[in-house]
């Protein structure tokens, strides 16, 4: 993996299976080179991006999901 990430193209991003059924609310998702950039669809394919290696996406998932159990959360 380089260290510095990938410049992700619009055609790279998919929805991911963490939105919504409703498509205002959709978080795209793009992965390459053990790389992971996030972005909110409303801002457009060529907004601000999140981007985080494998890893660090993998912890921020696993955060996610334990924090959902919370209720102070």
């Amino acid at each position: 993996m380089a260290n510095t990430p990938p410049d992700f193209a619009p055609h790279e991003f998919r929805k991911s299976s963490f939105s919504g059924e409703n498509g205002n609310n959709c978080v795209m998702v793009a992965q390459r080179d053990g790389w992971v950039a996030i972005l909110d669809s409303k801002a457009g394919l060529d907004g601000p991006r999140l981007v985080f290696t494998a890893d660090e996406f993998d912890a921020l998932k696993a955060g996610l999901s334990t924090s959902s159990d919370d209720p102070n959360c």
